[in-house]
């Protein structure tokens, strides 16, 4: 079967099921008031889903438009099909009103809109010449990278470990852990030194992985090939407090660097760690759900778990219920919000500055007080379209949207012509976290792209630079 009918088989197992999902939600007389247009997500998706021939044409070469492909197909097609399943309704916080739904459907299907169109727009330049493109082919050769900067890096991160060990109780290892712990820690210089200790292990990583590349050149040895995916897999487990992100992002980003190098392996590769990425996300999920002895706890369960996976999805994949409260979250606080709350939200994460630029009631604040009635807890994650309509109303709000999605599309086209092991690896590590960008919002994101990428793009230029 040529490429062509897999793309094409895959459109069409995407509008099926929407067709089917809307109809099953258009008969449903059981949804909330507000929500009377809502099954018109999944038809609108499925339908541009569907005649949006590129999104899905270059998904296995691609890691961002990979990610973004798998987390539309859960926000818009299985999380409606759940909610028609269990119910729509969140099983925590506060109640919403037929407004807030309304609102908020108007605004998933502008953002489907948004993002066909603006992928469309900028795809022929990002996308559109691989095919042609000579520099994206099984036989690039990737070049191993010089690590003196990495070496002097790698000690600082080891001092600064030894001399605050505390750095470490951050991190549990999913395949022992009975809980995750919180990643909060009170030492001097936190977020810094937090910043510089997931450094260390990233980096650390990254230099394995280029030796272990280094010495395939020279043996040709088929077992450094599964060294280099249980490197991936070891340094990857460590999670930090309750993030998932932790596992995925540096596991995708791997994956994609091991296809890089070693691509007559590509598909087995592929197929490996698809594997492994799924039984690990679901493990997280039920240690965090469940704790210590959660074999034990899921089977005296009284509930079909079904209802959790619903509320779940909408929680973690931005559904209209956490875009609904976003509608609230503006309708109460709109007269609070200017430019000195967006650059403060923006920057509350970032190293060294996130004292400066600190918001004791910014848009996380906003957005968790409307969900919660209080604010006693933050931990619900403000949506990147309802951020984008919180800060600039309905008009404007896909501006944070569009902006990731270039990033995305921006970062993917440079993994693909990286032919260094580190760059590869930044780029594909950029691309994949800018990819899930429906999972976060621009807080989480920005920081993302400073705290890490950034510093890990001056590192491999210092190493380009700094030859010993």
């Amino acid at each position: 079967m040529n490429y062509s009918m897999s793309y094409f088989i895959l459109r069409v197992a995407v509008l099926i099921p929407s067709v089917i999902t809307t109809f099953l939600l258009l008969a449903d007389t059981y949804k909330p008031r507000g929500m009377e247009l809502f099954p018109l997500v999944p038809l609108v998706f499925g339908v541009s889903y569907f005649f949006n021939t590129r999104m899905s044409k270059h998904i296995f070469n691609n890691i961002g438009l990979l990610g973004l492909n798998i987390t539309m197909i859960i926000r818009y097609l299985v999380t409606p099909l759940f909610m028609w399943y269990e119910g729509y309704y969140v099983h925590l916080g506060a109640s919403l009103n037929s407004h807030e739904y309304k609102i908020a459907t108007f605004l998933m299907l502008l953002e489907i809109i948004v993002i066909m169109f603006v992928f469309r727009l900028f795809s022929e330049k990002y996308y559109e010449g691989i095919n042609r493109d000579s520099t994206f082919n099984k036989s690039l050769k990737i070049n191993t990278n010089h690590i003196f900067i990495t070496s002097l890096f790698l000690m600082f991160s080891l001092l600064i470990i030894i001399r605050f060990p505390a750095l470490l109780d951050r991190y549990s290892f999913v395949f022992t852990a009975s809980e995750f712990t919180k990643s909060d820690l009170n030492i001097p210089f936190g977020s810094l030194l937090m910043t510089i200790a997931q450094f260390g292990l990233l980096l650390f990583a990254l230099s394995i992985l280029n030796f272990l590349y280094h010495r395939y050149l020279i043996k040709g040895a088929k077992s450094l090939i599964y060294i280099s995916m249980f490197v991936v897999i070891l340094t990857s487990s460590f999670i930090v407090g309750t993030s998932r992100f932790s596992i995925v992002v540096p596991m995708v980003a791997g994956m994609y660097l091991i296809t890089r190098l070693y691509p007559s392996h590509k598909k087995n590769i592929y197929i490996f760690f698809g594997i492994v990425i799924s039984f690990l996300v679901l493990l997280t999920t039920l240690i965090k759900q469940f704790g210590l002895n959660l074999l034990t706890k899921v089977n005296n369960s009284t509930n079909t778990g079904l209802d959790t996976v619903s509320s779940n999805l909408q929680l973690y994949f931005s559904g209209i219920h956490n875009v609904a409260v976003s509608v609230k979250a503006r309708d109460l606080f709109k007269d609070s919000i200017d430019f000195s709350t967006i650059y403060s939200d923006l920057f509350s994460s970032v190293a060294l500055l996130s004292e400066k630029f600190h918001s004791n009631f910014g848009g996380m604040r906003m957005f968790n007080y409307s969900f919660y009635n209080h604010t006693n807890s933050t931990d619900q994650i403000l949506p990147m379209i309802g951020q984008g309509y919180l800060y600039f109303g309905f008009v404007f709000s896909p501006i944070l949207v569009i902006l990731f999605m270039w990033l995305m599309m921006f970062f993917d086209k440079k993994s693909r012509e990286a032919n260094t092991v580190f760059e590869v690896y930044i780029f594909a590590y950029a691309s994949v976290r800018l990819g899930l960008f429906m999972m976060g919002n621009a807080i989480n994101l920005t920081s993302f792209m400073i705290n890490t990428v950034l510093l890990l793009l001056i590192i491999i230029r210092l190493n380009k630079k700094i030859v010993l």
